[in-house]
């Protein structure tokens, strides 16, 4: 396969990022995110591996940019009908939306069982913590969105809901070197705001409860094929196949 000059302009350039991420997507769908090489990436997209390197520094990186771009679109998705107009819908018209968009999307679902576990272990604290943001912003859009449809919740409560326990997005770990000052004051902070959040949380989480039971079976058979087809995940001592400019 001929090898792709590089890009000069951010046009050139952006239009190369979304090439490796389709390229990337192509391979997830008849591959395990195990058994993915970023040398293997670089092949089919017409690229140079150290040219791949410049867009994504790890495979880790590289995933997480294609969870992004796949949940932008679930939500597009999942936001453009509930913005279609303002019929007050039941807690199983919700869950059917919710549930049913995810089933559409196989990949999706494979990408969720391993973004904690797997992809946000070598990546830049940053830019874990920008996708975390991002995510949240999301979240209390298409929230807003499931109010207008639900309109005995309270307000945020959907948002808390969808956000899962705790009522806020699992933060991004970074290593205990990494700690800032005043992080164990902030984690009582949390625990505060965990506390703070529950009796909105409940009530919203009682409105799908019915609903989410109906649907509990196959959503977790969905998960379980999507985290065997992922394959096994790293050993703890194990260095990963894609730190820095190591893959091979």
């Amino acid at each position: 396969m001929q090898t792709q000059r590089r890009a000069r302009n951010d046009e050139a350039k952006q239009s190369r990022r979304n090439a490796i991420l389709d390229t990337t997507w192509q391979l997830f769908q008849g591959m395990p995110y195990s058994a993915i090489a970023m040398a293997e990436v670089a092949e089919q997209a017409g690229l140079a591996k150290g040219t791949l390197y410049l867009y994504f520094k790890t495979k880790e990186e590289l995933f997480l940019a294609l969870q992004e771009q796949q949940l932008v679109d679930w939500f597009d998705e999942v936001d453009r009908v509930l913005a279609a107009d303002n019929a007050v819908w039941t807690s199983g018209d919700i869950v059917t939306l919710l549930c049913g968009t995810l089933e559409r999307r196989p990949g999706v679902a494979r990408l969720l069982a391993i973004l904690s576990p797997t992809l946000e272990q070598n990546i830049p604290f940053a830019e874990a913590l920008r996708f975390k943001r991002q995510l949240a912003e999301r979240l209390a859009g298409t929230g807003t969105l499931l109010e207008r449809r639900l309109p005995f919740l309270a307000a945020g409560a959907a948002a808390v809901a969808l956000r899962g326990p705790g009522g806020r997005p699992a933060a991004p770990r970074r290593s205990r070197a990494g700690h800032a000052p005043g992080a164990r004051r902030a984690g009582h902070g949390a625990l505060r705001h965990r506390a703070q959040t529950r009796a909105q949380c409940d009530p919203a989480r009682a409105v799908f409860r019915d609903g989410v039971r109906a649907r509990r079976a196959s959503t977790w058979r969905m998960i379980n094929v999507a985290r065997a087809q992922n394959g096994p995940r790293p050993r703890g001592g194990q260095q990963k196949e894609s730190e820095r400019h190591g893959d091979t």
